[in-house]
């Protein structure tokens, strides 16, 4: 009986160990809390707050507005355009007196102060447009000037976005003489002088000679005659002017000067207290040089100032003959010699004031010297008949006349700033 039972307790324990051996492999389950209702007291006690550790704790980054770099793949970079800016525009339009467009007229805009300066020709429309980045809201300066139409001249105030203007051209071209000038009934010193226009005169101008050295224009009493070119300022556009109108002579070819003897040269009064020279022609080949000049006669402000404009022109244009002549090889002996002699035949003059005498005795001065100088140049056409002028002595008679240029100018500004004393 005994043993039965110790076999009984041995197996028993063996199969424990077993059991116990099997449940190790499995994970042991966490048992369940419980929860135990809290009883209320008359006094609340805080719990105590754990120990601080030194284990890191779990943070929520705050975002801030640091920016955080991107690949262009990742996000786009934004760019920054700006606005555009308005840019003025101007509108000029062109028109006659009886408000049709002027086509072809020049536009200039400009305001030097600025820096800005354009130029348009208009259109069939009559129209100029001026635009662009250079152009401010400021005031700019409107020159127009067309062939046939007088010039104009006005300032215009540039705004946004647009600013449109007419200008209205009258007909023809004025010119402005820049000295008492000589109205001539034809294009040549060898015409009578009707009258004289003073300086700063502004007379409309009808023609232009073949030459373009003399204006056919209408002197301020109404009277039309011709006046020397160098003393004119043009305020226009002589495009328009056909240039045939060559008034008395007959034609577009300007007038041949027949050279004078010497005693032939006489000095003839005209209605307007004026000189001018009547020549009797002869052959060339019977010029004897040097020539003599003309007895004085008495001496008139106003006269001997046209006369020095006389001066002018012979000088210029015995200057450029003789330069054509170096260029060419060749000139017309007839021409240079009808200069010349004219050059001999300007007055001398007697009573002459104290405070004209230097000026007058320059003016003498400057028509000896140049007679001189050219003197040898002259002979030679002489001596060789009417026919072709070679650059013989070119160098002794440009330089003569080039020293008289010079001391003429200064002759001139004397002249004037006595004339405008009032002397």
């Amino acid at each position: 009986m005994k043993k039965t039972i110790r076999k009984q307790f041995l197996f028993l324990a063996m199969l424990l160990l077993f059991v116990a051996a099997c449940r190790q492999e499995e994970p042991t389950p966490t048992p369940a809390p419980t929860f135990t209702a809290a009883t209320a007291s008359a006094t609340s006690t805080t719990p105590p707050l754990p120990p601080p550790t030194n284990t890191a704790q779990s943070v929520v980054e705050v975002p801030t507005n640091t920016p955080v770099p991107a690949t262009d793949a990742q996000i786009p970079t934004a760019t920054f355009t700006p606005a555009a800016t308005a840019v003025p525009t101007v509108i000029i339009r062109v028109v006659d007196d009886n408000g049709n467009p002027i086509a072809g007229a020049t536009v200039n805009l400009s305001n030097p102060a600025a820096g800005f300066a354009a130029s348009f020709a208009t259109t069939d429309d009559g129209q100029a447009v001026f635009t662009g980045v250079n152009l401010t809201t400021t005031t700019y300066t409107v020159e127009v000037s067309a062939p046939g139409f007088q010039s104009a001249s006005r300032e215009v105030t540039v705004a946004q976005p647009t600013t449109e203007i007419s200008i209205s051209l009258a007909s023809g071209v004025t010119g402005r003489t820049t000295t008492i000038t000589n109205l001539r009934n034809g294009p040549g010193l060898n015409f009578d002088i009707l009258a004289e226009i003073p300086e700063n005169t502004s007379v409309p101008i009808l023609d232009v000679d073949s030459t373009e050295e003399w204006y056919k224009v209408i002197s301020p009493n109404n009277l039309e005659g011709w006046v020397f070119a160098e003393l004119i300022i043009v305020e226009g556009d002589l495009g328009g002017l056909d240039g045939e109108d060559t008034g008395d002579t007959g034609g577009t070819t300007p007038p041949t000067f027949t050279p004078v003897p010497p005693g032939a040269v006489t000095a003839v009064p005209t209605p307007s207290g004026t000189v001018t020279v009547t020549a009797t022609p002869i052959p060339i080949t019977d010029l004897e040089l040097p020539l003599t000049r003309p007895a004085p006669i008495a001496f008139e402000v106003t006269s001997f100032r046209a006369t020095m404009n006389d001066l002018e022109f012979l000088l210029f244009q015995m200057g450029g003959l003789l330069d054509r002549v170096a260029q060419e090889g060749s000139g017309d002996c007839n021409e240079y010699l009808g200069y010349y002699v004219q050059l001999a035949a300007l007055p001398t003059y007697s009573n002459v004031p104290g405070e004209w005498v230097d000026i007058e005795a320059g003016f003498q001065n400057v028509i000896n010297s140049v007679l001189s100088t050219n003197e040898p140049t002259a002979q030679f056409c002489v001596d060789g008949g009417v026919g072709e002028l070679s650059p013989f002595n070119y160098s002794l008679a440009r330089n003569g006349i080039n020293d008289g240029l010079s001391l003429f100018y200064a002759l001139r500004d004397a002249a004037d700033a006595l004339i405008s004393q009032g002397g």
